[in-house]
C-alpha cells in the first residue's frame, strides 16, 4: 500500500476494535450488520485491510487480511497494533466519529451551544461535530482517560513483552 495511510475494513464480530481503530485515527468501515461476502466485497473494491475472527475467510484477491486471535477488545488492540507495528501521528487520534467513521470539523461552541450540557459550556472551548452523524464531541475526563488508553496501548507497540 505503499505511502498511503491505512484503512480498515472489520468483520461483525470486530466492532469494539474498529471503534478504537477509529480513535487512533484509522478510516475503519463496519456495521454490526455487515455480511462477510460484504466485508470482502468493500475490501478488495475499496483497497482496505480485512480484520476477521474467521477462519474461512481467504486472504485471496485481498488487499490484506489481518486474523485477530484475541478474544477481548483491548487485547485485539494491542494484537493489531503490534502486527501492523501502528503508529499513528498524534493529530490523526480523536479525528474520527466513532460512530460512523466520517472526518470530525471544528466548530464553535456557538454551534453546538443547544446540544451540549451547560457544565461542558462552561469549562470546554474545543467542540467538534460529525458531518455526516452530527454526534458532537469535547474534551474532558472521559477523553482524557481515553487517551491514557490509547498511550498505554501503543506502548505495547514497542514492549513486545
Amino acid at each position: 500500500m505503499g505511502d498511503e495511510p491505512l484503512r480498515f475494513v472489520a468483520d461483525r464480530m470486530l466492532g469494539r476494535l474498529a471503534k478504537w481503530l477509529r480513535i487512533l485515527g484509522y478510516d475503519t468501515v463496519y456495521t454490526s450488520t455487515m455480511t462477510k461476502e460484504e466485508a470482502v466485497r468493500i475490501a478488495k473494491k475499496e483497497g482496505r485491510l480485512l480484520i476477521t475472527r474467521d477462519t474461512h475467510i481467504s486472504a485471496e484477491g485481498l488487499p490484506g487480511l489481518v486474523f485477530i486471535v484475541e478474544d477481548r477488545f483491548r487485547d485485539q488492540v494491542v494484537e493489531i497494533v503490534r502486527k501492523l507495528e501502528l503508529d499513528p501521528p498524534e493529530d490523526q487520534i480523536f479525528r474520527l466519529c466513532t460512530v460512523c467513521n466520517a472526518l470530525l470539523n471544528d466548530v464553535s461552541l456557538d454551534e453546538v451551544r443547544q446540544e451540549v450540557p451547560e457544565f461542558v459550556q462552561k469549562t470546554q472551548t474545543k467542540f467538534l461535530r460529525c458531518p455526516e452523524c452530527r454526534r458532537v464531541y469535547w474534551g474532558g475526563t472521559h477523553r482524557r482517560n481515553m487517551r491514557e488508553e490509547v498511550v498505554a496501548l501503543l506502548r505495547t507497540r514497542i514492549d513486545r513483552t
